[in-house]
């Protein structure tokens, strides 16, 4: 069995980190730094990722993508977390994409898919009702039948380039067992934004949806399919935040690494100090891990197993890959600022940007603790049912 990446996807990920290590400057990131809240979202990035065709990394080439799986995307995402760039790859690829790749009718792929692998729209996804929340089944968004359709009301929260996107996949209960997923426009009726500040700025918004009718076309799937849609988009956004999780943890640690190299005390670099260099070898065996982790769960939804046990075994991976994000993350920040002294915290070096973006792949989709629990809980589940 080999390991290592196939020749395409060594391009992928060369390719990627030509383009983003070229494009996100210094200079370019502090214009950013500069926008309103809300706004900080690098267009011509986005369009210059598309015009590479990166951005249909996963999307079938009958669509206009490249016709590669969702490990594929994550090393463009990985990417994405190395160099901190401001755009949606998350939400808009491995969210929204994924979900309309698997479950959207011939209709609703044609017309969505090639405008996504060609930046021409931007689509998010609308799963988290509560803050911080590993649970993103739905509860309070309500779907109710009516004349060809549904009618939906409801609040979603931290929804990523909502007011960007053009259209917005969002899950919604529809009866006791059965939950529905639909693809709304921002113009339609009763549809309205709320800003939220985020840790990173990064636009987020919460939705609020007053009686929005929603015509059977809109309808991406309902009942039973609608609930293994959302458990599948949700397994696909909370891999995809691991795979930024891990560049951004790994971009740290090379900073940080090259610092102690360079930086000197009693004459000697400090990098040659066995407590610095204890604590940085620490670090990198927690970034080698969680990329581990990643890729697995990544590799098992590319994968596409069936049967209860196959499911149990990506919804575990995923989650694993997630307590894994969400302590490296926090460790990495940590060490990087701590054998960097005061430098760290300097607005004018660039490691502030990476811990702030650490913090925040921490905390979202649920934190470490929350997603350990659910583990601790299914495995109790599984025993009960195996006995």
């Amino acid at each position: 069995m080999k390991f290592s990446l196939t020749e395409s996807q060594n391009e992928i990920r060369q390719l990627a980190n030509k383009i983003l290590q070229e494009q996100v400057t210094e200079e370019r990131l502090r214009s950013l730094d500069q926008c309103e809240n809300g706004e900080r979202f690098d267009r011509a990035l986005w369009q210059q990722l598309a015009s590479a065709g990166l951005l249909g990394i996963a999307i079938d080439e009958a669509h206009g993508g490249m016709g590669f799986d969702y490990f594929a995307l994550t090393l463009l995402l990985e990417e994405v977390g190395r160099s901190v760039a401001a755009v949606p790859a998350v939400t808009s690829l491995a969210g929204a994409a994924m979900v309309l790749t698997e479950y959207a009718s011939d209709t609703q792929q044609q017309q969505w898919l090639p405008a996504v692998a060609s930046g021409e729209s931007l689509l998010t996804v609308a799963f988290s009702e509560a803050m911080s929340s590993s649970d993103l089944t739905p509860h309070s968004m309500q779907a109710t039948p009516a004349e060809d359709g549904y009618t939906l009301t409801g609040t979603k929260h931290y929804i990523p380039y909502a007011q960007h996107a053009d259209g917005i996949i969002v899950s919604a209960k529809l009866n006791h067992n059965e939950n529905i997923l639909v693809i709304i426009e921002p113009g339609q009726a009763g549809v309205s934004f709320t800003t939220e500040n985020t840790t990173t700025a990064e636009p987020q918004s919460a939705l609020n949806l007053s009686a929005v009718t929603v015509p059977s076309s809109q309808v991406i799937t309902q009942g039973s399919v609608a609930n293994d849609a959302i458990q599948f988009g949700v397994n696909c956004l909370v891999t995809a935040y691991c795979a930024v999780q891990t560049g951004a943890s790994d971009a740290a640690l090379r900073m940080t690494a090259k610092y102690t190299s360079e930086r000197k005390q009693f004459n000697t670099v400090i990098a040659s100090f066995q407590a610095v260099a204890q604590r940085a070898a620490d670090g990198y065996i927690d970034v080698e891990c969680l990329r581990l982790c990643s890729q697995q769960a990544a590799c098992l939804l590319s994968d596409k197993p069936v049967g209860l046990d196959a499911q149990r075994a990506i919804n575990d991976a995923v989650t694993m890959a997630k307590i894994w994000a969400g302590d490296t993350g926090h460790r990495i920040s940590y060490t990087a600022q701590h054998l960097h002294g005061g430098t760290g915290v300097d607005r004018e070096y660039p490691l502030w940007r990476f811990c702030l973006l650490l913090r925040q792949m921490e905390f979202s989709m649920g934190s470490s603790q929350q997603h350990l629990t659910d583990l601790g809980d299914r495995i109790a589940d599984y025993s009960v049912a195996m006995s």
